[in-house]
């Protein structure tokens, strides 16, 4: 049944195999690499005792416990992003059966956005977030250690404990769904928005110009609003353009954005507007 609601194929299930690496000083057989099949690509290397996981793999058994949790996945929708010619993927189940409504018809759907990587650089790690209709911006929606499932190439994880985890982020989702309500309703000054953008790490004047072009968006549909903030921080996060050279890394640069949206929505002065 799973095969029916989840996606048979993917990009990210291209064939990976585990070789010996030589490295001299060290006894062979010391270090392994992960083999891209198809492109004969390196995605990483680990010492002996590294567990090869493929994606495929890993993947269906999440979604096995996603089957299992209860949570509605009628009109599910499944994308994936490989970032660093496949060392990492981001999947992204977006549940549109499990909604908040901020504002009459701006609808935002719970999302669960999963990471996986090859290299070692990102475990596996699924958290909340959402995809708001209107303009698919990704919503950052900050998560804890009881709403984030994580997992180790070497063990796994517990299916259990990923199915209270999974609960537990849509009851955090379903109340975060209040505090957007508010601050659709929150009305604030330029200087306050500039205070926030100036609170974003490693801000810059490319960026910060990025962020008011996001503002300039936002409040014209959504008027001065704390909502329409919140919402330029996504829209920045989201789609704000790459660079070329770096375009066959988005899923990645899109990731550090969210994780810098996140530290500037836990911080004071967006919290000060948030209250």
């Amino acid at each position: 049944m799973v095969a029916n609601v989840f996606p048979v194929e993917s990009p990210a299930y291209f064939p990976v195999d585990l070789l010996d690496v030589d490295v001299p000083g060290f006894d062979a057989g010391a270090f392994q690499a992960v083999v891209r099949q198809d492109t004969r690509k390196v995605l990483g290397v680990h010492r002996r005792g590294y567990h090869l996981i493929p994606n495929r793999e890993i993947f269906s058994r999440f979604e096995d416990v996603l089957f299992n949790s209860g949570i509605d996945l009628q009109g599910l929708d499944v994308k994936d992003e490989l970032a660093q010619e496949g060392r990492m993927v981001v999947r992204s189940y977006i549940f549109p059966a499990v909604q908040n409504e901020p504002k009459v018809g701006d609808i935002v759907s719970f999302a669960l956005k999963v990471t996986n990587s090859y290299d070692g650089g990102a475990a596996f790690r699924a958290f909340m977030s959402g995809l708001r209709l209107v303009c698919t911006n990704g919503m950052v929606v900050p998560s804890d250690k009881s709403s984030t499932v994580y997992g180790r190439h070497t063990s796994g994880f517990s299916p259990d404990r990923a199915v209270t985890k999974i609960l537990h982020a849509v009851d955090a989702f379903l109340l975060w769904g209040r505090n957007w309500e508010k601050w659709s309703d929150r009305e604030i000054g330029h200087e306050d928005v500039s205070t926030v953008f100036e609170s974003m790490p490693d801000i810059n004047p490319r960026v910060m110009a990025r962020l008011e072009d996001a503002w300039s968006v936002e409040s014209g549909q959504a008027g001065s609003t704390v909502w329409a903030l919140y919402n330029a921080l996504t829209r920045w996060s989201t789609h704000a353009e790459v660079r070329p050279s770096a375009a066959h890394n988005r899923a990645a640069i899109v990731l550090d954005r969210e994780s810098r949206v996140d530290q500037v929505i836990r911080g004071e002065a967006f919290r000060r507007l948030a209250v």
